[in-house]
Formats: C-alpha cells, structure tokens, sequence
C-alpha cells in the first residue's frame, strides 16, 4: 500500500456573516486544483480532529465538503452533494459542533461545544467525486448528520441556524469569548 504525504493543513475561518450569506458554486471542472483541494481538506478535517469539512471553511466557495466518519475509515469528498428531502425520512435529535464555531475552556483550550440538532436519521444523497462520476447512496444516524451538517455549510446555513434561539444565544456567547481570548492573545 502506498502512503501519500498530504499537503499542508489550511486555517480554518471562524464565523461570520460572510461565511453565512455566501452560498457556494457548482463545481464544473475536474481537474488537479480540485483533487488538491480534496487532499488540503482531508489534511485540515484530520489535524483538527473533525468528522467532516467544507470547502468555505478554508475559504474556497465551491460545492466541495469532505467526510470523515467513522474516525477509523477513509474520508472521502463530496462535490456537488444533494439531499434527496423526500426519500429521506426518520427523525434523530443529537449533538453537534462545529470547526468554524469554536469555544475555549477557562485555560484558553480551543475546544468544541454545540447544541441538539434535529436532522433527517436516514438520507437518500447524491454527489460526484472528484474525478466528476455521480454517486447515489444510502446513509443513517451519525453519517446522515455529517452529511447534512457539510451539505449545509455549502449554502451558508450553520448547525446554530437550525437550533432555537436560547440554545443559539449560549453557543454565541461560548464564541464570542473564545473570540475576545484570542485577539486578547495577539
């Protein structure tokens, strides 16, 4: 088996509106610059011990989010990902987080705290890889929800987005101080 080196991680871009309001492009060309951009996410999904990435949180507006789940498997990318709403049924309520949301402890450690998201428990999906050939596929429970939560990223809506408003107002608050620690630290 052959073990190729991955690329330099990016930075992750932390909340804001801009990341919020820009919903992102359809990838039409599959070429060498998007295969980099696979392997640049699958390195920045792995440093930051993530179960999934989207392309806008390194700051490239293309339908491109990777999948990590389960931590022992493979990632692979989604390019052009669609949910298909109407086969996908059940219901799950869980926890999630997010990489561009993060929060510090009292010690200043970055770390991850979120809030009960309800989502679709079995999803009907399609995507390209990156190479461009189309995949339909089946997923449940935990996969289901990465998929969402990264498909979600694609047209700028975040997990804090889909919870009620005092779940949102103390993951804010969480964020907003891990923001004030960090110019405060500069």
């Amino acid at each position: 088996m052959e073990i190729k080196a991955l690329p330099k991680p990016a930075s992750i871009l932390l909340w804001d509106k801009k990341l919020r309001e820009k919903p992102c492009d359809k990838v039409v060309k599959f070429d060498e610059e998007l295969a980099f951009l696979g392997e640049v996410l699958k390195s920045t999904c792995y440093v930051n011990n993530g179960c999934g990435i989207a392309a806008p949180q390194i700051g490239d507006f293309r339908r491109v989010a990777l999948v990590h789940y389960p931590a022992e498997s493979e990632a692979f990318v989604m390019v052009n990902p669609v949910i298909d709403e109407i086969n996908s049924k059940g219901e799950q309520i869980d926890f999630e987080s997010c990489l561009s949301l993060p929060c510090s402890t009292s010690s200043g450690e970055r770390v991850r705290r979120g809030a009960k998201v309800r989502r679709c428990r079995d999803i009907v999906y399609s995507y390209q890889d990156i190479t461009g050939r189309r995949i339909e596929a089946t997923a449940t429970g935990m996969l289901a929800r990465i998929i969402c939560h990264e498909s979600d990223h694609l047209s700028g809506i975040f997990y804090i987005d889909r919870i009620n408003s005092i779940a949102r107002d103390f993951v804010m608050r969480d964020y907003q101080n891990f923001v004030r620690r960090l110019s405060v630290s500069d």
